[in-house]
């Protein structure tokens, strides 16, 4: 965990230092309709991936009530439903980071603050709203990552039940 904070910090230090050295320039409407897509799109996972775990893995929200996990899921399955839930933690960290934008434009667009730092305040916006944009695209890759494997698994099963009902005929 230390080394993806670490990794992240560098990441964003260095967003934020092409930002500068490009010189982008936009406007918050522009912006605003990437925040709103980002915002929509971490919903709908977060929606997916929240009824697939409570669907598919009913058994750990016994988690809750009983002391072990372990007798619950199989190791497969823990390391699957750990990745969701990370994926969780990202939608819901994009759209908290969607909202602090949101409002500090509320609050900041007026004051003398904004005026004397605006390019400062919207190299950092640029450089967080690229920042998550990059989780969102991680996101999905572990959306379509856990798809996968769990297809991979659930074909493996049945073709192993298949083989095992011929060998037992």
């Amino acid at each position: 965990m230390r080394y993806i904070l670490a990794i992240s910090i560098i990441f964003l230090a260095v967003c934020f230092y092409g930002v500068q050295e490009l010189k982008i320039d936009y406007t918050y409407n522009l912006m605003k309709e990437l925040i709103n897509y980002l915002t929509a799109s971490s919903g709908a996972v977060f929606t997916i991936l929240g009824l697939w775990v409570a669907y598919v893995y009913p058994n750990a929200i016994v988690k809750i009530v009983r002391p072990s996990i372990d007798e619950i899921l199989s190791p497969d399955d823990v390391t699957r439903l750990k990745r969701m839930l990370i994926v969780l933690c990202l939608c819901i960290l994009i759209i908290a980071v969607s909202l602090i934008f949101h409002l500090s434009y509320l609050f900041l667009s007026k004051t003398s603050f904004y005026l004397h730092n605006v390019t400062l305040i919207k190299n950092l916006a640029l450089t967080i709203v690229g920042y998550i944009s990059v989780l969102q695209l991680i996101v999905f890759y572990f959306v379509i990552a856990t798809n996968i494997n769990f297809l991979h698994d659930l074909y493996s099963k049945t073709n192993m039940q298949e083989v095992n009902d011929k060998l037992s005929k």
